[in-house]
């Protein structure tokens, strides 16, 4: 019996969003050895993606999946994964952390300046680095177009047709 893709997806949005707040954690600290863990990580995430939409399509639909089902559930697993990352982020930003987006901002600004960018545009980053504008902003980027983006890649490998013999 097929489990609901949406239930799937959910379960193991769930770890993914674990691994990547735990990528995220490693990502702050300022010791080169969990800088390099970090980013290291950050390309265990689509082949996390990819054997978990493998292993549901072997397990669960007889070895076939289709090109829509596959990205829809890596889309699934990328938007719930999101929502647990965002929330984790939000936190540490208000409540943990208040000033590490302002530092973010100020060495922004710094860059900005030796390239000549307008004062306008400029305070417009203490508008952007606000937790709850940057938690928003990064959860439609990274999770969901980025998602989706890497989704489609990700289903072209997983997906495959029912042997028709069977």
């Amino acid at each position: 019996m097929e489990p609901s893709k949406t239930k799937y997806a959910m379960q193991y949005g769930l770890y993914l969003g674990v691994y990547i707040c735990l990528r995220f954690f490693l990502g702050l600290t300022h010791l080169a050895l969990f800088s390099v863990i970090s980013f290291i990580m950050l390309f265990g995430i689509p082949v996390l993606i990819y054997y978990v939409i493998k292993n549901y399509r072997d397990k669960h639909l007889n070895g076939a999946i289709s090109l829509g089902a596959a990205w829809g559930l890596g889309c699934g697993l990328y938007f719930f994964s999101g929502m647990i990352v965002e929330l984790v982020q939000f936190v540490y930003f208000r409540f943990i952390n208040q000033d590490i987006l302002a530092q973010a901002a100020e060495a922004a600004k710094v860059m900005y300046e030796k390239f000549n960018v307008s004062a306008e545009n400029l305070n417009m980053l203490d508008k952007i680095m606000q937790p709850h504008f940057y938690v928003i902003s990064d959860f439609f980027v990274s999770f969901i177009l980025g998602g989706c983006i890497i989704s489609l890649i990700i289903a072209g490998f997983v997906q495959r047709k029912a042997n028709p013999f069977q």
